[in-house]
């Protein structure tokens, strides 16, 4: 068999007839090795098929009537090298990474190769089948200023950019340019990997993009490494997409945007969702850890996703975000919010919620974070949502609570507060609305003209309410009820202020109730203002002598099953027409 240095060599040679064979050593001069996926060379048939288009690697043109035709099977690898690319780290390599990808044949890159790109690298539509590149540690590295997509499904249509189907890509780097303070609209196509219709990608590390990958149905990731987007690290829209093993670095965006339907989205580690860097653009507004059918394309309805197992160190804009129906978050850590020194910064939209619903049938299990500005929110509207097992260090401005407007069928479990402050921290105002039991550990508030701890404005069933303070500095009521609520168990304890007032229309109270104010209590322990009949269960209230529980209605009877006798006595202020029954004083152990 004849030889031939290299590809330059081969263009100058006219075969002596159709089916010679040569043997070429390497693409370049210079290039050698015993691998020719690296080395770029391997064996050519001449062909006189004058129809044969030269394209650098597989088909190479001496003149117009002969072509070189590599020697391939369908079960052969081809590389970029094949087609002339370096891969230094200096030479732009796109036209030949074009040319490998867009083949039929699956792709191995040169090991420890970074290829440089200028422009974007079109691949191979592998819907019927399945275009494999594995980069084979390899990197590929768009140049500064390449604001065109990173990659392309090569369709018949030119400059037509569309997300690539069928591709299958693993074990490498891809390294965009663009940084978390970089101009949204001028970099918002440059994207790393966005694919769809069974396409997987696994073992890769992405960075430097806007959206760092984004799966378009029907397709797998896993253990992929994305960090610096400028918008969101992982995005995953229409359906049947599914993602686990993600890690993460920071993002201006969010970190998990879920949109579409039954997609899953498991073990994600990150280390902030919507942190801006030390200079960004202006106007910009901070993502959420996890953001189900948000963003302004919705892209139908997102319904039966999971997101499951995901940990977030600092977070921006909101902690879990889910709208849509029958969604489903579980397992979720997170630290403090960035912006609790600038909870007024425009960055920040309603509030930056560390949990927050919209919609029906969804359910939030088993959330923990940090410090935040606002805790949970119940949109209005919410139909059979139910969020259970929450832990929220504490909520510096914004209630820890909110819930208002109308909803049918929804429920909060567990939820747990390290510290909250201010007035109406806890603020129910939703009709209906069931909550399991909520625990405030640590409650310091000044006090403030016809304010609350706890604001209770409409019918609620609660199961129990806790307040615990260690620093005995609240002044501010705990709970006002200005509607009646089914409330089994209220528990105040280490309070200076009222821990119960009531207002004229209440007459349903709390079931059992313990209050342990401070030996020098300020006010009234608990204050009722409603007219009306009551009767509750077991009551027990100790602090100072000198402000007692009050009566204040003008036509109140108010029924205790049991009152310990080491209870405060009662203060009644209309002796003529309100009063107090105890049915049993005994001390109840």
């Amino acid at each position: 068999m004849n030889t031939c240095p290299d590809i330059a060599t081969l263009r100058t040679i006219i075969p002596a007839f159709a089916g010679v064979l040569i043997e070429v050593t390497a693409y370049y001069s210079g290039w050698s090795g015993n691998d020719r996926l690296q080395s770029g060379g391997g064996t050519f048939k001449a062909s006189s098929d004058s129809g044969l288009i030269d394209d650098g690697g597989i088909y190479i043109k001496p003149d117009t009537q002969w072509t070189w035709v590599r020697v391939l099977d369908m079960n052969s690898f081809v590389s970029p090298n094949m087609f002339g690319a370096r891969g230094d780290g200096a030479t732009d390599d796109t036209v030949a990474l074009t040319a490998a990808f867009s083949t039929p044949y699956n792709t191995v890159c040169q090991q420890g190769a970074t290829y440089m790109t200028s422009d974007t690298v079109w691949i191979k539509d592998g819907t019927d089948a399945r275009k494999v590149i594995n980069l084979n540690g390899a990197t590929i590295k768009a140049k500064a200023g390449h604001l065109k997509p990173f990659f392309a499904n090569k369709s018949p249509t030119a400059g037509i950019y569309d997300y690539l189907h069928g591709v299958e890509m693993f074990g490498g780097r891809l390294y965009g340019w663009v940084k978390r303070e970089s101009v949204y609209n001028q970099v918002s196509s440059h994207n790393g990997f966005v694919a769809g219709n069974k396409s997987y990608f696994y073992h890769m590390t992405v960075r430097g993009f806007c959206d760092g990958m984004v799966l378009m149905g029907e397709s797998v990731a896993f253990d992929v490494n994305i960090d610096e987007c400028r918008d969101n690290l992982l995005v995953v829209k229409n359906n049947d997409n599914v993602v686990s093993n993600i890690t993460g670095g920071y993002c201006l965006g969010d970190g998990i945007l879920v949109k579409g339907s039954k997609n899953i989205v498991t073990k994600v580690t990150i280390a902030g969702a919507g942190i801006p860097a030390s200079t960004f653009e202006p106007g910009y507004v901070s993502g959420s850890i996890i953001a189900l059918g948000q963003d302004k394309e919705l892209d139908g309805s997102t319904s039966d996703c999971y997101v499951i197992d995901v940990k977030c160190g600092t977070w921006g804009g909101g902690g879990v975000i889910v709208a849509g129906e029958n969604n489903f978050c579980e397992n979720i850590e997170a630290g403090d919010c960035y912006y609790l020194e600038q909870t007024n910064a425009s960055a920040v939209l309603n509030g930056a919620p560390a949990v927050y619903t919209g919609g029906k049938k969804h359910r939030v299990n088993n959330v923990t974070v940090g410090h935040c500005i606002r805790g949970i929110e119940v949109h209005s509207g919410s139909e059979g949502t139910f969020i259970d097992n929450i832990s929220i260090a504490s909520c510096r401005v914004h209630p820890g609570l909110s819930a208002s407007g109308v909803q049918s069928d929804s429920r909060v479990g567990k939820v747990t507060f390290g510290r909250l402050i201010g007035n109406k921290a806890l603020d129910i105002d939703m009709s209906g609305l069931v909550i399991d039991k909520i625990t405030v550990n640590e409650y310091a508030s000044a006090f403030g003209n016809g304010g609350s701890l706890c604001s209770i404005a409409k019918p609620a069933t609660i199961g129990s309410l806790v307040f615990n303070s260690p620093s005995a500095n609240n002044i501010l009521p705990v709970v006002l009820m200005s509607a009646n609520a089914s409330i089994e168990n209220l528990e105040v304890n280490n309070s200076k202020a009222v821990c119960l007032q009531t207002t004229a229309a209440v007459t349903l109270l709390p079931q059992n109730l313990t209050i342990q104010q401070t030996s020098d209590a300020i006010d009234s322990a608990v204050k009722l203002f409603g007219e009306g009949k009551s009767h509750v269960k077991t009551w027990r209230i100790k602090g100072n002598a000198t402000v007692l529980p009050s009566i204040r209605g003008t036509d109140a009877q108010l029924t205790l099953d049991h009152y310990p006798a080491d209870s405060l006595p009662w203060n009644v202020k209309y002796p003529d027409k309100s009063k107090v029954i105890i049915l049993d004083s005994t001390l109840i152990s």
